[in-house]
């Protein structure tokens, strides 16, 4: 994710300006160089770019007269478009982890963006498996600053959570996580709330401040601080009855950004939530001569510039893969799986001709069973038709309308199976469904045959029910010729070969004149 450095650069990224932050490492961080560039109105809408090209013009020309052009930064995406979710996964191993979190993330967390850029932290392991919290932002948005960063000239090595980087700004100075507290962030358009719990963001909300008259630039109003005062008590009772059935609940408040506004903040605070350790946070260590208001406005961009450790690291930079920490261990594993395979390969052969003859079975079992629907179709129409004399080539005609091709859908679901996947069982309802168990080799196969059987030509639907994981046993004896046989009557054990077992539901399409008997 990040490298630490001698000298690290962090931009942060807003509607009211664009401010940088050089940081240094000498006994402690300490900002070498920074900067700030105001933007004019319209540059962004909802914490979305607008006006792109304008933008990067004023960004590039900036970039230039400060000297940064070439120069590596971590950029932040605004609270407001960061999605987090919490996830139980059945594992604790920490491939196994990222490929579910891939699927859950794929399949069923119904994230309110097409397509997600996202990762995640580990924040617990006990007897079900691993919590997990997942971050996830649109690609489209994210893409979009990281294009604006490019453009102007600059090489964007990371993209952060606002949360996760006030939260290192602070930690770094008063040396304490954030375990139940609350963040509050002052920004020109927006106040940020996030809710920590054990160092890690849970819940974040993003109040819009676009309301405010040019009476209030020097603080908020009434009427907004009782709006902000509501929304905090409604997340206090959220964090501590909702997210922790009463198990835990907020003990410190912290308020950052800004100066406008932030003692106000702080007097409300103190008065509506008496029972909570509430504080400005000072960042004036990280500067040697600046003025408080240029210090706190820096607090995000500091953030930004301190580089991530572990276990915490996030980063929402699209391409990313934290699966490409575990290559040394697939190098190393490579050679013992080369020689398993060999061993296995003569167990393989066998058991795809059993495959296939039990697939050739299903086909057969299919065509039973769709016999035995015509010969009920048949009779419904006698039944219903007794008293009329029924056409023949008529009853024949609906009989093949409803006739479905077994031989062209197992086709179908067989050349769209992952390479080293099998189909193993496979049933047919009279629900128009089939119901068929797929062994595949990993994970990401079970996550790529649910997208291909969803675009298959007859189906109109189709969901992952199960996914499990066996390890079979492979028994091996010396043979003849002092090899080894992987069909032989075994007088030893090989490491068991570990099958992943996925069960899919899949709805057939009606047919035409299934939707004309449905309309009549």
């Amino acid at each position: 994710m990040f490298n630490s450095a001698a000298q690290s650069i962090g931009i942060a990224l807003d509607e009211s300006g664009v401010r940088f932050v050089k940081l240094k490492k000498r006994k402690k961080w300490e900002v070498e160089r920074s900067g700030y560039l105001p933007l004019p109105p319209g540059m962004f809408n909802d914490d979305q770019i607008v006006d792109k090209e304008q933008l990067q013009e004023l960004l590039a020309k900036w970039v230039k007269s400060q000297k940064l052009k070439g120069n590596s930064v971590t950029i932040s995406i605004p609270s407001s478009k960061i999605i987090i979710r919490r996830l139980t996964i059945p594992s604790v191993n920490a491939k196994e982890i990222s490929q579910l979190v891939r699927l859950e993330v794929e399949t069923t967390l119904h994230l309110p963006f097409e397509d997600p850029v996202f990762d995640y932290v580990t924040i617990d392991k006990d007897d079900t498996g691993s919590h997990i919290l997942v971050f996830a932002a649109s690609r489209q948005i994210v893409q979009a600053y990281i294009h604006l960063m490019e453009g102007a000239g600059l090489k964007v090595k990371g993209v952060e959570l606002t949360a996760t980087a006030l939260a290192r700004a602070i930690t770094t100075v008063q040396k304490e996580p954030l375990r139940e507290t609350m963040l509050v962030n002052r920004e020109a358009s927006n106040l940020e709330i996030h809710m920590f719990h054990e160092g890690m963001p849970v819940f974040v909300r993003a109040i819009p401040l676009n309301d405010l008259t040019d009476e209030d630039e020097q603080g908020l109003n009434a009427g907004k601080l009782a709006e902000i005062m509501a929304e905090i008590s409604r997340m206090l009772n959220f964090y501590q009855f909702s997210i922790y059935d009463g198990n835990s609940r907020i003990q410190r408040a912290l308020i950052t950004g800004i100066e406008e506004g932030s003692l106000q903040l702080l007097a409300e605070l103190q008065q509506a939530q008496s029972e909570i350790d509430i504080q400005l946070v000072d960042f004036g260590e990280y500067f040697s001569n600046s003025a408080a208001s240029e210090v706190a406005a820096s607090a995000m961009a500091i953030g930004l510039a301190i580089p991530q450790t572990e276990p915490e690291k996030l980063n929402l930079l699209p391409g990313h893969d934290r699966e490409a920490k575990l290559l040394p261990l697939i190098l190393a594993s490579a050679v013992f799986v080369w020689i398993l395979g060999m061993a296995a390969a003569g167990y393989t052969y066998f058991d795809n001709k059993s495959t296939l003859a039990d697939q050739k079975e299903s086909i057969q079992s299919g065509n039973e069973q769709l016999s035995s629907l015509e010969n009920k179709l048949i009779a419904r129409n006698q039944q219903a038709q007794s008293s009329v004399r029924s056409n023949p080539i008529e009853v024949i005609s609906e009989v093949q309308k409803h006739r479905k091709d077994a031989v062209a859908i197992m086709e179908e679901l067989s050349n769209k199976l992952p390479e080293g996947s099998d189909i193993e069982t496979l049933h047919y309802s009279q629900s128009d469904q089939i119901t068929l168990t797929v062994s595949v080799s990993r994970v990401e196969d079970a996550s790529r045959y649910l997208f291909s059987l969803r675009s298959m030509s007859f189906a109109s639907g189709a969901q992952l029910q199960s996914l499990t994981k066996e390890t079979i046993g492979l028994l091996v004896s010396n043979s003849d010729d002092g090899g080894t046989s992987a069909i032989a009557p075994s007088t030893a054990r090989l490491p068991g070969i570990v099958k992943q077992t996925a069960i899919y539901s899949v709805q057939f399409k009606k047919t035409e004149a299934e939707v004309n008997g449905n309309h009549s």
